[in-house]
């Protein structure tokens, strides 16, 4: 189904941008 598709890339792609976030805050704070 492409809905499915759509929702796990989108998924995906916010884990991605949270981690990053994640690193960037935790490597200005050091």
């Amino acid at each position: 189904m492409v809905a499915c598709k759509t929702f796990e890339a989108f998924l995906f792609t916010s884990t991605l941008s949270f981690n990053l976030t994640n690193v960037v805050s935790q490597k200005k704070s050091s």
